[in-house]
């Protein structure tokens, strides 16, 4: 059974979460945006550095009950001098508002080559914001002044739906400089309250290396440690698609693996951010065949899938149910994909995140009279006219965990329970791992039959996502002329 529905409570049911966040790299994730500006006339000498930052201000509110993410990736600063193409590459970017945060901070993460900022969500910048920045060391020879164009480029993403920035950029020259971002000291802020940098300097300045400050780039020197902004850009950053895919099953046996039983459904169910909602979701399933050395066959589709469904609302992220499912494969594995795409298939959908859960079959049992070929041999379910025969019991596929025991008794089949007890040597339990294929109980159902009348054999298991079933179940009847200690002709 599959489609939408209403989400329901989880009480007693296992479930797994896999997640995969996309933000770099995907066309789909992100907005680019760059500024074109220029030097001033100044010339800088050779071994000098150029500190270039970005700075940037909100347009929109900005949430004050949960944290607001903007990145700012795949930034180059690009111009040509004496000559030569320059392709700057410059450190990632992530400002976070948070509405924990009561100072503004700047820390560079060196593992990461990121600019991490974080400011109070409920603070008035009154100003600009530092975003990013890059020191470029002056290589011999000395730049000429005047370049133009230089192009700084870059692309915007968030986690805030409708947010808008204006951003600039400013280049400054210093003599002497470091290429550790962490000894900078970065105002973080314009404000003269809300960093440790209570003073009236742009953000963006390097507090540390203020008096190596000289004209050139984009700065004249003195007290201007930034250097002019250039002209303002806008962006609406787009959301970056991100997904997460939760099966749900009845079995919580094993806290390691998700697992089910074949005969058994169980449900999806997927948490969403796409860039568009006029994109479709594809929810993908596929299945492989598991042999007993744990070995898994190639991947084969659900032949229904994928299944597409529309986004009805422009509200992420979103929740759905997809619905429940029967598993394709009896012994095996079922994997899952959530990704999206546009309507008309114009390009390859993009996965979102992925799903597992390993699939068992039900355990089963029959019961046979071990007398050999030609002794007489008969149904259980007829009457003897003799010695009581050696019964076989033969169980396949023990569920992962569950105990299996053989019960005798007089009367009727009785409904299964765990307060039945076992026939003795008859109980084993099978490991957590894996399903046990096949074992055999022998019953001299002799050595339990006091009189006359009728009996009852019965093959049950108890696992901690089914409780008691019956596996299986006889009722023979033994008649007067039964001799209780004869034992003549009974083999295995």
């Amino acid at each position: 059974m599959k489609g939408k529905k209403q989400s329901r409570p989880r009480a007693l049911l296992a479930s797994i979460s896999v997640i995969l966040f996309i933000i770099a790299g995907s066309a789909f994730s992100q907005s680019s945006s760059s500024i074109v500006s220029n030097f001033n006339g100044n010339s800088i000498a050779g071994g000098d550095y150029i500190w270039f930052s970005a700075v940037f201000t909100p347009t929109t509110q900005i949430s004050t009950t949960a944290a607001t993410n903007i990145f700012f990736q795949n930034q180059t600063i690009s111009f040509t001098a004496n000559g030569v193409n320059y392709n700057l590459s410059v450190p990632n970017s992530e400002v976070t508002f948070s509405p924990t945060a009561t100072t503004a901070t700047t820390v560079y993460n060196a593992s990461t080559s990121t600019w991490v900022t974080t400011l109070p969500a409920s603070g008035n910048l009154s100003g600009n914001a530092f975003l990013t920045g890059f020191a470029f060391h002056v290589p011999a020879g000395g730049l000429a002044g005047g370049i133009n164009p230089v192009t700084w480029s870059g692309s915007f993403s968030t986690n805030q739906s409708g947010l808008g920035i204006n951003w600039q950029w400013a280049a400054a020259v210093y003599t002497s400089f470091t290429s550790n971002y962490g000894n900078l000291g970065i105002k973080p802020v314009d404000s003269n309250r809300l960093s440790s940098y209570q003073n009236s300097d742009h953000a963006g300045t390097p507090e540390n290396y203020e008096s190596y400050v000289v004209g050139g780039a984009r700065g004249g020197g003195g007290s201007n440690y930034t250097g002019s902004y250039s002209g303002t850009a806008s962006d609406d950053p787009p959301i970056p698609p991100s997904g997460q895919l939760t099966i749900t099953t009845s079995d919580t046996s094993n806290p390691n693996v998700l697992q089910t039983r074949s005969d058994k459904t169980y449900d999806v169910q997927g948490t969403y951010t796409v860039p568009d909602p006029s994109y479709k979701l594809y929810l993908t399933r596929t299945w492989q065949v598991r042999s007993p050395n744990n070995v898994y066959g190639q991947a084969n589709q659900d032949a229904n899938s994928p299944y597409r469904y529309s986004i009805p609302q422009n509200t992420f992220p979103q929740t759905d149910d997809f619905g429940d499912f029967s598993p394709l494969v009896q012994y095996g594995l079922e994997t899952w994909t959530l990704s999206y795409g546009p309507a008309n298939g114009s390009w390859s959908p993009i996965v979102l995140a992925t799903a597992q859960v390993y699939i068992y079959p039900k355990s089963s049992a029959t019961i046979s009279n071990a007398l050999p070929a030609g002794s007489g041999a008969t149904s259980l379910a007829a009457s003897y006219q003799g010695d009581a025969p050696r019964v076989k019991v033969e169980v396949d596929n023990s569920y992962p965990g569950g105990t299996t025991w053989v019960a005798f008794y007089s009367g009727s089949v009785q409904t299964a329970s765990t307060s039945i007890p076992a026939v003795a040597n008859s109980s084993y339990t099978t490991s957590t791992s894996d399903i046990n294929p096949q074992r055999f109980v022998y019953v001299d159902v002799g050595n339990f039959i006091p009189s006359t009348g009728t009996y009852s054999i019965q093959v049950l298991q108890n696992t901690t996502a089914y409780g008691a079933e019956t596996l299986a179940g006889a009722t023979f009847t033994m008649n007067p002329s039964y001799q209780i200690n004869s034992v003549v002709g009974i083999t295995k």
